[in-house]
């Protein structure tokens, strides 16, 4: 049998261990799933101004998208997320460093596909490499565009060259912008 040390090693979730793992097959695809259930290791609960807290308001349980591991293409992250009442925020959730607040997919996730976008292929085929929908991947890519990138009005370029080529015959094109002066 394996060592739960080494199970938590595996998953990786800072401030969480790995309480069980549900193995199971998508109904439509028959595509295998995993779900990955954690359970926090601290006693504080934190609020995003930084103050710590020994209790927490409420919380309810949260399923996220996590990288795929070996056959199972589609992991889950299920946790419990909590919100606390801070004497100076309100109540509000508790911030986690593996996921932002919203999303349906982890930092991790998101950091794979925002860098199989780098590379000169379409969003549907990593979308279908992640069994993700496209608008996601987009909006992933976007993300990280824009965390990456500086803002227009923030480059010193005076003079921009601008090229379009092929990449397949026909439908497909990549378009290139650079500073023609640098």
């Amino acid at each position: 049998m394996v060592k739960q040390e080494y199970i938590n090693q595996l998953v990786g979730v800072q401030g969480h261990r790995v309480l069980a793992l549900h193995f199971g097959e998508n109904r439509k695809t028959g595509d295998k799933e995993l779900v990955i259930e954690l359970g926090r290791h601290e006693s504080k609960y934190r609020c995003p101004c930084g103050r710590e807290l020994d209790t927490y308001y409420d919380r309810s349980t949260r399923m996220v998208r996590d990288l795929p591991y070996g056959p199972y293409q589609r992991s889950w992250l299920s946790f419990p997320q909590f919100r606390v009442a801070c004497p100076d925020c309100g109540v509000v959730t508790q911030e986690l460093p593996f996921v932002e607040p919203r999303l349906t997919y982890t930092k991790r996730l998101a950091a794979e596909v925002a860098l199989s976008c780098r590379e000169t292929r379409s969003l549907k085929a990593i979308a279908a490499q992640y069994h993700l929908n496209w608008k996601t991947v987009k909006e992933i890519d976007k993300q990280a565009l824009e965390e990456e990138l500086p803002r227009p009005a923030e480059t010193p370029a005076r003079l921009l060259a601008v090229d379009e080529f092929s990449i397949q015959k026909r439908h497909k094109y990549g378009t290139t912008v650079i500073d023609a002066e640098a």
